[in-house]
Protein backbone atom coordinates (compact mmCIF):
# COMPACT_ATOMS: atom_id res chain seq x y z
CA UNK A 1 0.00 0.00 0.00
CA UNK A 2 3.07 2.41 0.71
CA UNK A 3 4.72 1.53 -2.62
CA UNK A 4 1.23 3.20 -4.56
CA UNK A 5 1.19 6.49 -2.89
CA UNK A 6 5.01 6.93 -3.28
CA UNK A 7 4.80 5.93 -6.99
CA UNK A 8 1.27 8.26 -7.19
CA UNK A 9 3.20 11.03 -4.94
CA UNK A 10 6.46 10.75 -7.67
CA UNK A 11 3.99 10.66 -10.99
CA UNK A 12 3.07 14.14 -10.08
CA UNK A 13 -0.70 13.95 -10.88
CA UNK A 14 -3.12 14.68 -8.43
CA UNK A 15 -4.12 11.34 -7.01
CA UNK A 16 -4.84 9.80 -3.89
CA UNK A 17 -2.53 11.21 -1.52
CA UNK A 18 -3.18 14.45 -2.61
CA UNK A 19 -7.00 13.84 -1.83
CA UNK A 20 -5.98 12.48 1.64
CA UNK A 21 -3.65 15.46 2.71
CA UNK A 22 -5.39 18.73 0.91
CA UNK A 23 -9.09 17.83 2.64
CA UNK A 24 -9.28 20.76 4.39
CA UNK A 25 -10.71 22.85 1.76
CA UNK A 26 -13.24 20.04 0.23
CA UNK A 27 -14.34 20.24 3.86
CA UNK A 28 -14.84 23.93 3.93
CA UNK A 29 -16.56 24.23 0.57
CA UNK A 30 -19.14 21.80 1.54
CA UNK A 31 -19.76 23.12 4.44
CA UNK A 32 -20.23 26.55 3.24
CA UNK A 33 -22.55 25.11 0.90
CA UNK A 34 -24.35 23.27 3.07
CA UNK A 35 -24.85 25.96 5.29
CA UNK A 36 -26.12 28.14 2.41
CA UNK A 37 -28.65 25.56 1.99
CA UNK A 38 -29.87 25.60 5.23
CA UNK A 39 -29.87 29.30 5.96
CA UNK A 40 -32.18 29.32 2.95
CA UNK A 41 -34.35 26.62 4.23
CA UNK A 42 -34.17 28.82 7.26
CA UNK A 43 -35.52 31.92 5.85
CA UNK A 44 -38.49 29.37 4.33
CA UNK A 45 -39.57 28.56 6.93
CA UNK A 46 -39.55 31.68 8.54
CA UNK A 47 -41.30 33.00 6.07
CA UNK A 48 -44.42 30.39 6.72
CA UNK A 49 -44.09 31.25 9.93
CA UNK A 50 -44.43 35.52 9.45
CA UNK A 51 -48.42 35.21 8.48
CA UNK A 52 -51.27 32.47 9.32
CA UNK A 53 -51.97 31.95 5.59
CA UNK A 54 -50.11 28.89 4.10
CA UNK A 55 -47.75 31.49 1.57
CA UNK A 56 -44.50 29.39 1.28
CA UNK A 57 -45.78 25.50 1.44
CA UNK A 58 -49.71 24.31 1.23
CA UNK A 59 -49.70 21.14 3.20
CA UNK A 60 -48.42 20.92 6.61
CA UNK A 61 -46.47 17.77 5.41
CA UNK A 62 -44.53 19.73 3.22
CA UNK A 63 -43.87 21.87 5.83
CA UNK A 64 -42.95 19.41 8.18
CA UNK A 65 -40.09 18.14 5.65
CA UNK A 66 -38.88 21.70 5.32
CA UNK A 67 -38.13 21.88 8.84
CA UNK A 68 -36.49 18.04 8.55
CA UNK A 69 -34.52 18.95 5.74
CA UNK A 70 -33.26 22.31 7.33
CA UNK A 71 -32.82 20.43 10.61
CA UNK A 72 -30.67 17.72 8.67
CA UNK A 73 -28.36 19.68 6.67
CA UNK A 74 -27.71 22.01 9.32
CA UNK A 75 -26.29 19.20 11.58
CA UNK A 76 -25.31 16.75 9.03
CA UNK A 77 -23.75 18.91 6.28
CA UNK A 78 -22.79 22.31 8.44
CA UNK A 79 -22.23 21.86 11.92
CA UNK A 80 -21.03 18.32 11.87
CA UNK A 81 -18.42 19.24 9.20
CA UNK A 82 -17.23 22.82 10.20
CA UNK A 83 -16.56 20.97 13.86
CA UNK A 84 -14.51 18.66 12.58
CA UNK A 85 -12.76 20.72 10.59
CA UNK A 86 -11.54 22.82 13.85
CA UNK A 87 -10.74 19.50 15.87
CA UNK A 88 -8.10 19.14 12.80
CA UNK A 89 -6.70 22.39 14.16
CA UNK A 90 -7.81 24.60 11.15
Amino acid sequence: MEVLFDELADAGDIGVVDLLVEHRPAVAAVASRAALVGGTLAILIRWELLTPARDVVSELTQYNTLFSMHGLIMIFGAITLLMWRGALGV
